[in-house]
């Protein structure tokens, strides 16, 4: 199991960020790397809510189905997605601090396979694909935080 966790303070309530962070088409046309959103099933945002995600990585892009596990309004929520033999936990956390939210994301990947060469192939390419989803992380963060500071 792989486990990123990256935190930021946004200067907005805490309505306001899980305002922003539910708002699957309007937020998911501001986040950098997102070429498309498409919902799939459900309205608003529940448990079961499916959407597909196009994000642009490593100069391709690629789709991921994406799926609400959990709703802990306005506080908690976890959405989960599986793709070619790995499942993609994500958990967005908010905290009132005064005025503003600290807002954690914890993002875990498991990878379902195993094998000599599947494990070598991820010590080998794992620390870049960990930077490189830091830094899109940090980049959402940035995002949500622009849009919910806005208003």
């Amino acid at each position: 199991m792989h486990v990123i966790v990256v935190q930021r303070t946004i200067e907005a309530p805490v309505d306001r960020v899980w305002e922003v962070i539910t708002d699957l088409e309007g937020t998911g046309r501001q986040l950098p790397g997102a070429t498309k959103i498409e919902r799939v099933t459900g309205d608003g945002y529940a448990v079961g809510t499916v959407w597909r995600e196009t994000r642009k990585l490593f100069g391709r892009e690629n789709t991921e189905e994406m799926t609400v596990a959990e709703v802990e309004a306005p506080t908690r929520t976890v959405v989960v997605a599986s793709s070619d033999g790995t499942d993609y936990r994500t958990e967005f956390l908010l905290a009132s601090e005064g005025d503003a939210t600290a807002l954690t994301l914890t993002f875990s990947a498991v990878s379902q396979g195993s094998g000599l060469l599947r494990g070598l192939v991820e010590r080998v390419l794992m620390p870049v694909g960990v930077a490189v989803t830091k830094k899109m992380i940090a980049a959402d963060l940035a995002a949500i935080a622009k849009a919910a500071e806005r208003n």
